[in-house]
């Protein structure tokens, strides 16, 4: 019988519809009174975010840009992913002037406030990568 959790059935970032629990919902049994995480790091840790944000950080950029330079996402997902930073209050949406491009994705101020926690998370990924190249 195979393990309705294993690997190929079963992927952390997916839920089944009985899983999912809608924001504001109550918490199941098990997990009341463990403190739930801080909000940013609910918005971080939701699978994309941190390279959608990265890429955005160095200025506003269109939707087919985007698609093209995080490569693995499907439109659908980035779609989804920027609809749901857009109700955060994570990206902005600007009308862009120039002919032939209509509108451009961005980060708000809450956004830009990520930046921080992004570079500390870049200099782990150094301090790592420096360890490991290290003999033992």
């Amino acid at each position: 019988m195979e393990n309705s959790l294993s690997p190929e059935r079963h992927h952390p970032d997916r839920f089944s519809h009985a899983e999912r629990r809608p924001t504001g919902a109550p918490l199941p049994e098990q997990t009341r009174g463990v403190r739930p995480p801080s909000r940013a790091a609910d918005i971080l840790g939701r699978k994309w975010t941190i390279p959608i944000i990265l890429e955005l950080a160095s200025g506003p950029k269109r939707f087919c840009k985007l698609q093209a330079t995080l490569k693995g996402i499907s439109p659908r997902t980035l779609s989804a992913r920027l609809r749901w930073l857009q109700r955060e209050g994570v990206v902005g949406k600007t009308a862009l002037s120039e002919p032939g491009l209509h509108e451009a994705y961005h980060l708000t101020e809450k956004g830009l406030a990520f930046r921080p926690v992004l570079r500390a998370l870049r200099a782990v990924d150094s301090a790592w990568a420096r360890r490991e190249r290290r003999p033992v």
